[in-house]
């Protein structure tokens, strides 16, 4: 039985098996409730002790916790199998390491033994049994394509830390860098990546790009030959700035500097030289 009702926020918790890991926008979803109410009542159950649990809504809910208002407009209700998956993949585009997190969890929870195998055969449409329905099915209440769930699993391979780094900056982790991204195996290569995707501002083709060239070389040959690039480019850079402003300033106040930088170009020249010698390796 369904039911709308007014419930004072501190008697309502977020769900602990909510698939979105990252809460982000809520000064804007503040802002946008104070000036116009709310439009979409939250759902709830009954947990004990005269509690609810959110199903859906907890954007909404800690807009009204910052707004320091004391009740929500809810809807109390028992929610139905992937309820909460399928509420949270409709109301805001989640970033797809939580959608496929929160899709495993649920098909591991509920088809222990099979549930990867069937994705395998609903992906490639033949072969199907009789024990890969039920999973087809789990998926339409999610409301994901089972092919498209199965070409994403490796992003649940993820390390933490690079999934923390992709859940902290989802503008630069859409759907196909991230699957790119997880074709890195390797952990500190793979955080790597996710750093230089950030501080760079890499778009979905350099970071394809780069690491299509990563692969291929089999090595870190074009990491070590870029970074030692950037040391050079960067000592010439000082080196250009300093001789500029030697046109208006005797040199003997820049000696001690320009004697610096020429040791820090040395030092770079003699560190790719050492790198070609090994062969491209670090």
């Amino acid at each position: 039985m369904v039911k709308l009702k007014r419930i004072s926020i501190a008697k309502i918790s977020p769900n602990p098996n909510q698939p979105r890991k990252s809460i982000y926008g809520l000064g804007d979803l503040a802002k946008n409730i104070e000036e116009n109410g709310l439009l979409n009542p939250i759902s709830v159950e009954k947990a004990k002790g005269n509690k609810y649990r959110i199903i859906s809504g907890e954007r909404r809910w800690g807009a009204h916790k910052k707004l320091g208002w004391k009740k929500i407009l809810c809807i109390v209700k028992k929610p139905t199998e992937y309820e909460m998956l399928a509420e949270n993949l409709m109301r805001q585009e989640m970033s797809l390491i939580e959608v496929v997190d929160g899709c495993v969890a649920a098909l591991q929870k509920k088809f222990p033994t099979h549930w990867k195998k069937s994705l395998a055969h609903l992906h490639i449409g033949n072969e199907i049994s009789v024990q890969d329905l039920p999973v087809k099915k789990a998926c339409s209440s999610i409301g994901i394509a089972p092919g498209t769930l199965y070409c994403s699993l490796p992003v649940a391979d993820l390390n933490e830390s690079t999934k923390k780094l992709a859940l902290d900056h989802p503008e630069y982790f859409g759907a196909a860098t991230l699957r790119k991204l997880a074709t890195v195996k390797e952990t500190k290569k793979q955080i790597y990546f996710a750093e230089k995707i950030i501080k760079e501002e890499w778009t979905v083709n350099q970071t394809i790009s780069a690491i299509a060239r990563y692969h291929h070389s089999g090595n870190d040959w074009d990491l070590d030959f870029e970074n030692l690039l950037r040391s050079i480019r960067s000592v010439k850079a000082g080196m250009e700035n300093i001789q500029t402003e030697r046109q208006n300033t005797q040199l003997g106040s820049y000696a001690p500097i320009i004697r610096e930088k020429l040791r820090e170009l040395k030092t770079a020249f003699a560190e790719f030289e050492q790198w070609l010698t090994q062969g491209g390796r670090a």
